[in-house]
């Protein structure tokens, strides 16, 4: 052991003498998204069960899943043996929810959502009713009437402000 790597057992352990350890720095070993939890391991020690938000209800709230193999800063629920997702070296997924509301940003791209219905496939149906667009003249030089679809572009719309506000 070098005498950095005493120094640093030795603060370690007299911090941790009157109270447990507040937080932990470690490595992503395994995430389990449908668990909401992970495993990292910190100085030859897997934990288990750590959580990727703060209260596992699986419904609302904010949910980091990190990079296996890269470091996560952890912190400890209440001087107890259980553990939350502070932030990660790498990301994989951010996932925020509030009631129907759905967020989530990944390397691919984002996926805004309400109850069954996102933004993506509001926008592919748009773009689907503005190339069917129709619009009828009734002669040469005079205004264009209303697009044929209309109806369709009125329902989008009406998708659109349920999912945006």
């Amino acid at each position: 052991m070098s005498r950095i790597d005493e120094i640093r057992q030795k603060l370690k352990e007299w911090c941790s003498a009157g109270a447990p350890q507040p937080t932990m720095l470690g490595i992503v070993k395994s995430v389990n998204e449908d668990e909401q939890t992970c495993i990292v391991e910190d100085d030859g020690l897997e934990y288990p069960n750590v959580r990727l938000s703060p209260v596992l209800t699986r419904a609302d709230g904010l949910m980091i899943i990190p990079k296996v193999n890269k470091y996560a800063l952890c912190a400890r629920i209440e001087n107890d043996n259980e553990w939350y997702l502070v932030s990660a070296e790498e990301v994989v997924k951010y996932r925020l929810k509030i009631g129907k509301t759905l967020f989530e940003v990944t390397a691919a791209g984002v996926k805004i959502s309400k109850g069954n219905d996102s933004l993506k496939s509001c926008m592919d149906d748009m773009f689907k009713a503005i190339s069917g667009l129709t619009v009828l003249c009734n002669a040469e030089g005079t205004p264009s009437g209303v697009p044929m679809n209309l109806p369709a572009f009125t329902t989008i719309q009406k998708r659109v402000n349920i999912i945006l506000e």
